[in-house]
């Protein structure tokens, strides 16, 4: 049996503990691996520096610029366990790229993304159709991640309460969606169109392709893209090309403008907004809020309000 390296060892143990805190590792176990195999084979019992990680970079050139990234938090895990760990973190945020400027939709322009869906043509049968027309309003009612969309199964819907199951998703093993009517009468009419028409029998899948099994999003982007230019998607200029993520964008930007249309509490908006988008840390779902022109009004408004209250107070 081939003896394990030191560091495939450590990097084996540092994966266990990560699976038990319920993350999937699929975009860095390569990486790791991949580097644990290195270190084993290039610098045996030495600790991992600045250096190593460099050369470890230029030995596999193929790799993604990004793979560096993907190992921050293996460091900050290691330095804790070896001392002698010389790489810092601040390293790692040295080149990230900037946050991209997200297209946040008009509901115009959803509308129109949703009806290009029938100018598609029947090309793989009209349940391409159907299921591209549902898919396109779960996420912009919802804003959720599309990799969750196509997760669902028949089962994660409970049509009576209306809410969706979204299961292990970004280290949060379970959450609870709930759906607007309108969103849970438009999945039961697509749920009944595609049965009607399913080309494969016992799927469990709720979201498939002309194949009749599991749509999947290296089939649904570029289709995405085809709905965004019949649909004349942006219908003003705009630096970035709209992607399918910026629908959840949309989705947390014009909720919190809804929100205080309505006079609610936005501090209590954004928490609950962030339980509802699953994120485990409230400053990810401000990474999602975008300062458009009418949410920027009402921040304006709001601290004049809060200026004007103070001068009558006599307070600077």
């Amino acid at each position: 049996m081939k003896k394990i390296g030191q560091f495939a060892a450590r990097v084996a143990e540092f994966m266990d503990y990560r699976w038990q805190l319920g993350y999937k590792m699929h975009h860095v176990k390569g990486d790791l691996r991949n580097l644990a195999d290195f270190m084993d084979r290039e610098a045996p019992e030495q600790p991992l520096t600045y250096a190593w990680i460099v050369r470890w970079r230029e030995a596999n050139p193929h790799r993604s610029p990004r793979c560096v990234y993907s190992l921050k938090s293996f460091v900050s895990w290691l330095s804790l366990r070896d001392p002698k760990t010389a790489v810092s973190e601040a390293w790692f945020h040295r080149d990230k790229s900037p946050r991209p400027t997200p297209y946040i939709y008009e509901t115009g322009e959803i509308l129109s993304l949703m009806a290009s869906v029938e100018k598609l043509g029947n090309h793989g049968g009209k349940i391409r159709l159907h299921t591209y027309g549902a898919l396109l309003g779960l996420l912009a009612s919802t804003g959720l991640r599309i990799g969750e969309a196509l997760a669902l199964d028949d089962d994660d819907i409970d049509w009576k309460a209306g809410v969706l199951r979204v299961r292990e998703s970004k280290g949060v093993p379970l959450r609870m969606v709930p759906l607007h009517e309108s969103t849970t009468e438009a999945l039961r009419r697509y749920a009944k169109l595609r049965d009607s028409d399913r080309p494969v029998s016992g799927a469990k899948a709720f979201f498939i392709g002309s194949h009749g099994r599991r749509l999947f999003y290296e089939t649904f982007h570029p289709v995405f893209r085809t709905l965004a230019d019949v649909a004349g998607v942006p219908f003003r200029p705009h630096p970035q090309v709209p992607r399918i993520h910026d629908l959840r964008h949309t989705f947390a930007t014009r909720h919190l403008l809804r929100i205080r249309h309505e006079g609610g509490d936005m501090h209590c908006a954004v928490a609950d907004l962030s339980v509802y988008l699953g994120h485990k840390r409230i400053e990810n779902t401000y990474w999602y809020l975008t300062g458009i022109p009418e949410l920027m009004a009402l921040c304006g408004e709001r601290f004049r309000t809060y200026v004007e209250a103070r001068r009558r107070e006599g307070r600077p």
